[in-house]
């Protein structure tokens, strides 16, 4: 037993209102100075280690408050001859919800101050340099910020893929020649991963990584049958360049002839072997020997 009845309906609207301020808190990412400790050693490393320590003890508060709630909501159930107190079920309500937002006019103050404070949410950059556009048309802004985040980047989908799912599973199941015993359970079996993925989505669905324009743009470039976009030899770029069928190839060679006559490709091909120097024998074969004799030595001395 807590106590009066009338405390006890302040207590739980005072409860519901610190339950909604750390929810508040946790959606926005945003930390109460009173879960952080003082900080003592002033690296980065130490500073992150606070916040996730404080994050936690955060956490652990709200389960407490909601602990706390629904022990104030048991006492009130079992509370005895509730029909015989002073004040009636109405007033004791008006005194629940007065309570409730007399605690959250204080912590929507704060709320309003810890938001103020808050980070400004840093910008994502785009490496538009790693876009080499060949092509005839001019890429759009949504379109370079695409091809910019390279071809390892994989974007959420919008909706489960449930029937290429079921396709794939079909055509493993008569490839692989399996049994109706073992088909049977594996339909099960991707039917209840099925089930579940959708289940985790309904509950917590997947954050997009691309907004509604930069779809479009993926749309669009997945419909272009004008242009075509290859990954470069080296590093992350990607390269945008006209589709061309097997008569365009005919001027390729004079293409190449062109380039070699344009003076600034000569010069700097001259730039990049300036400082080289012919040599009649090929080095690497002394490096390879004398790496060869000093990690025999090395072997020998592990040895012994």
């Amino acid at each position: 037993m807590t106590g009066d009845l009338s405390k006890i309906y302040k207590k739980i609207g005072a409860t519901r209102a610190t339950i909604n301020f750390l929810t508040r808190c946790r959606k926005f990412k945003l930390i109460p100075n009173g879960f952080i400790s003082k900080n003592r050693i002033s690296t980065i490393k130490s500073t992150q280690m606070e916040l996730r320590f404080a994050r936690i003890r955060m956490r652990e508060m709200l389960n407490a408050q909601h602990a706390k709630l629904f022990l104030l909501d048991l006492d009130l159930q079992v509370y005895p001859n509730k029909h015989l107190y002073k004040f009636s079920s109405e007033q004791l309500i008006q005194m629940q919800n007065r309570s409730y937002f007399t605690k959250m006019g204080f912590l929507n103050n704060k709320f309003t101050r810890l938001m103020t404070k808050r980070p400004d949410r840093p910008k994502m950059t785009f490496k538009l340099d790693a876009v080499l556009n060949l092509s005839s048309t001019e890429l759009t802004e949504e379109e370079s910020k695409v091809l910019a985040r390279g071809f390892k980047f994989r974007p959420t989908l919008k909706e489960l893929p449930i029937r290429d799912i079921i396709i794939s599973t079909e055509a493993l199941i008569k490839t692989a020649k399996l049994t109706q015993d073992v088909a049977t359970r594996m339909r099960t079996k991707v039917a209840k991963e099925i089930d579940r993925m959708q289940d985790r989505e309904k509950r917590r669905p997947t954050k997009q990584n691309l907004s509604t324009k930069e779809w479009k743009a993926v749309n669009r470039l997945k419909q272009d049958d004008h242009r075509i976009i290859i990954p470069a030899d080296k590093g992350d770029k990607s390269i945008v360049m006209d589709y061309k069928e097997k008569d365009d190839f005919a001027n390729t060679e004079e293409d190449a002839s062109a380039i070699l006559e344009m003076s600034t490709y000569l010069d700097k091909l001259e730039e990049r072997i300036e400082g080289h120097i012919k040599v009649d024998v090929d080095p690497a074969i002394a490096h390879e020997k004398a790496l060869n004799t000093a990690l025999t030595k090395m072997w020998k001395v592990g040895r012994n």
